[in-house]
């Protein structure tokens, strides 16, 4: 049987059958995936995985001139509570003569933002981070079969809603300093995922 005529042949059943089998692709079961997805490990976060953070002396000078900088966020998370930093002596110094870096750790409250290491829903290491926000699955716009996916993936394009953002994410200082996320969590748009066929049912794939 030919790749084609084998997703024909799902496409056929998936009529025929009403959508009720959770292995067979249809508008229910990738949204299912999808939805599953965005609730389990689909929450908004600033991709700060290994703490502490030392922000070198060159980069504490650039703040201003590059409020997006690891030395601009830090400086944001501080404000906010989230880290607090202590100064450190480096071996060598920078090329304006300073030597002074600051270490970053979380505080209590930055704590409590805090996801440690796991397993992502496909059960690949998903790394530790500081999240902000949560997502849902708002309405799956399409799903078309992959190439050479062999009828076990498709691309799903989805749009989404954000809840439950951080007050300490919604000041205009956050926004600048973790402007991609931000635009995320603030303009919300669609974004597309690879969803496989596992032993369980559809999944959305979250590792390359």
């Amino acid at each position: 049987m030919s790749k084609a005529l084998s997703w024909s042949s799902i496409v056929v059943v998936v009529l025929l059958c009403g959508c009720s089998n959770s292995k067979v692709a249809s508008d229910s079961s990738i949204s299912a995936a999808v939805k599953h997805y965005l609730k389990e490990d689909g929450a908004l976060c600033l991709g700060l995985s290994k703490w502490p953070v030392v922000v070198e002396p060159d980069d504490l000078k650039m703040i201003q001139r590059f409020p997006s900088s690891i030395a601009g966020q830090m400086q944001v998370l501080e404000q906010a509570g989230l880290v607090s930093s202590i100064n450190v002596a480096l071996k060598n110094a920078d090329i304006g003569g300073s030597n002074i870096a600051k270490s970053y750790q979380l505080t209590d409250l930055g704590q409590k933002f805090y996801r440690d290491v796991g397993q992502d829903v496909s059960g690949a290491v998903r790394p530790a981070d500081v999240c902000f926000a949560s997502r849902s699955l708002n309405q799956l716009l399409k799903w078309e079969p992959a190439q050479n996916g062999l009828g076990q993936e498709v691309t799903a394009t989805y749009s989404y809603d954000v809840a439950d953002i951080a007050d300490w994410a919604k000041t205009p200082a956050f926004k600048v300093a973790f402007k991609n996320v931000a635009a995320q969590a603030f303009n919300p748009t669609h974004e597309q995922r690879s969803v496989v066929l596992m032993d369980s049912g559809w999944q959305v794939k979250t590792t390359s």
